[in-house]
């Protein structure tokens, strides 16, 4: 399952082959873009250039991935992240927090039918 929140694209998956119910996501940088032949899109960006991939090109090893990790309930949530090799400035990591806070945790929530 794919989400845009905010400046993120989520690629969200259900994996039950972990002992328990879990949830495991990405979270990627995406840019709005626009052009006169394919109109309005939204856009991974590319690694090693920071320029659009259109979503239509994905390819997890060439686009910059922010945040990725799983979400397990074991009769207590427990929530693992991994940074991948990349540089982040505060209102960054600020907007990772919303992101994760705010839109993930409840998806994760809802998904492994977690009661707040």
């Amino acid at each position: 399952m794919k989400y845009l929140w905010n400046d993120f694209i989520a690629h969200v998956g259900l994996d039950l082959d972990v002992g328990a119910e879990a949830v495991h996501f990405a979270l990627y940088p995406c840019l709005k873009c626009s052009s006169i032949k394919e109109g309005d899109f939204i856009a991974y960006r590319d690694k090693e250039t920071m320029m659009p991939i259109h979503s239509e090109n994905f390819d997890d090893s060439k686009v910059l991935k922010a945040l990725y990790g799983i979400i397990e309930y074991r009769g207590l949530l427990v929530e693992r992240f991994y940074f991948t090799e990349h540089e982040y400035e505060g209102t960054d990591l600020i907007a990772l927090v919303d992101v994760y806070k705010n839109r993930l945790l409840p998806l994760c929530n809802k998904l492994l039918n977690i009661r707040e």
